[in-house]
């Protein structure tokens, strides 16, 4: 998993979310991922909280592109999955 200084800077600044609760929760959070345009993809997950990441995937790498405190909306769909 990658991130950019400034983008884990933004993220805890302009959302609250630690890069720490990004890692565990794509690492234990069984997160529910969805492709969208422009080959990004989507991962709502939960460890201590619903989060919402944002990331390009490539050579086996997840690039951070930001990540965010789930909405409600968001939480139903991770609890239909999960």
């Amino acid at each position: 998993m990658l991130i950019k200084e400034e983008v884990k800077r933004k993220v805890f600044e302009k959302h609250g979310v630690y890069f720490e609760e990004v890692k565990h929760g794509f690492v234990n959070g069984k997160p529910v991922i969805y492709k969208t345009k422009e080959e990004k993809y989507l991962a709502i997950t939960h460890h201590h909280r619903y989060i919402t990441i944002i990331f390009t995937y490539k050579d086996n790498n997840a690039n951070i592109i930001t990540a965010y405190p789930s909405p409600k909306w968001q939480i139903r769909l991770y609890k239909k999955k999960n």
